[in-house]
């Protein structure tokens, strides 16, 4: 009798081939470790099409010399695994687990509590079922976890670097260590829906915090400082003096291709105060619109609720100042002297390109509504001085109330929901 032993490559194909048949989630996220960000990646399988809570976590902790993203890429037995779990795959500080150095292997075992805690808050997993999976170097850093953590970790395994890297054995050993239902001793209580009795579905997940492809008008007011170096003095016929602060008010579209980019429109507006001065019998008059219009790039940082993020724009900035002296002794009756009849109101237009450095948050509430505060660098080519100034260049400080559309969407998003 002949019998057929399938190879990793094998394995590894017919699970591409399976996988409409569930449900599969892969994001990559950034946290804090000590002075500097680390990523990790949060792979989601679940076999009955749901976002059910409460899933078992196995963390992953990649070889020495590896990143997260090429232990997840190179092995498919996270993919052939049906039972609902998470899987976390933490990235390595410069790509080493270091046990000798006390204070890495502090950084590196607070990093691996943070990213858990943050898996709880934002997917509500089971506390009570945490896995570690690592090889034998990693022994050492495991137990001055579970040490240091005590309660942290329900169950831990170590493999060689062999049985690590081949698909079969490690789909057989994933299948096995999440039949065996390990708790931890510290009896997590579970997470209850209280806003419902059958738990957040999969889809409403998606509706609740991803930001695929969604839409988001936003309404920013705000305030313009002008910088100094654009400040001329130098006075025109228009009689106007535009280098002082001022308030503005945009119109920001965003259409976002992912969690992480999108692309961005934004209309502003440059109040510019209406001017009206009496000088014996002269009446200065005055006033202007100065628009902004913008294109360009976000990339944020994927926190669900509060992402901080940073977008890069480019536009045209149209500028029109107008303003004169009229005499107030022939308002309104069209004769007098020559010297006291109305002069023409004179006009300033420019047009200058500009480039936009914006940073800020949005903070998300519910599916629709979005709060934030941006802080974004405006600076325009140089034209021929109007309003006492040459250029519009400074900080703008704004506000924003958003609505995101077609929060209910669900198709076309990068994974399986059916």
């Amino acid at each position: 009798m002949l019998i057929f032993t399938p190879t990793p490559k094998i394995v590894f194909i017919l699970v591409l081939l399976g996988l409409p048949r569930f449900v599969q989630a892969q994001r990559v996220f950034v946290a804090k470790s000590g002075s500097i960000n680390r990523t990790y990646i949060n792979y989601t399988t679940n076999g009955d099409k749901t976002i059910s809570p409460n899933l078992p976590v196995v963390v992953v902790l990649p070889p020495s010399g590896d990143d997260a993203r090429k232990t997840f890429a190179s092995n498919g037995a996270w993919l052939a695994s049906r039972r609902p779990a998470v899987f976390l795959f933490p990235n390595p500080g410069e790509n080493q687990w270091r046990c000798a150095d006390s204070t890495r292997a502090d950084q590196d075992t607070d990093f691996i509590d943070l990213i858990i805690k943050e898996t709880y808050s934002n997917f509500h997993i089971d506390r009570n079922r945490v896995y570690l999976l690592g090889n034998n170097q990693q022994a050492c850093l495991i137990e001055r976890l579970k040490k240091k953590y005590p309660h942290l970790v329900a169950y831990s395994l170590t493999v060689d670097q062999r049985t690590l890297s081949d698909s079969t054995t490690m789909a057989k050993v994933i299948s096995e260590l999440l039949a065996g239902n390990y708790r931890s001793e510290a009896d997590h209580e579970l997470w209850k829906n209280v806003a419902g009795t059958g738990g957040m579905t999969r889809v409403d997940s998606i509706k609740e915090f991803t930001w695929h492809r969604r839409i988001v008008l936003e309404f920013r007011p705000g305030l313009f400082f002008m910088n100094s170096s654009v400040k001329t003095g130098i006075t025109d016929k228009t009689y106007m003096d535009i280098s002082n602060s001022h308030s503005t008010f945009d119109i920001h579209l965003t259409k976002w291709v992912n969690d992480s980019i999108a692309w961005f429109v934004d209309i502003g507006r440059l109040k510019i105060p209406q001017k009206q001065e009496i000088d014996g019998d002269l009446l200065e008059t005055g006033g202007g619109m100065v628009f902004l219009f913008t294109a360009g790039f976000k990339y944020a940082l994927p926190r669900h609720k509060y992402r901080p993020y940073i977008s890069l724009g480019t536009g045209v900035i149209p500028v029109m100042i107008f303003g004169g002296k009229l005499s107030t002794l022939s308002m309104g009756s069209g004769s007098g002297p020559p010297s006291s009849r109305p002069t023409s109101i004179k006009a300033e237009a420019r047009v200058a390109l500009h480039t936009t450095l914006e940073t800020g948050f949005d903070w998300r509430f519910g599916k629709r509504l979005v709060l934030g505060g941006h802080l974004r660098y405006i600076h325009s080519g140089n034209f021929d001085t109007a309003g006492k100034v040459n250029g519009i260049k400074g900080l703008q400080v704004n506000g924003s109330v958003g609505y995101i559309f077609n929060a209910n969407r669900v198709k076309n998003l990068p994974f399986a929901i059916k």
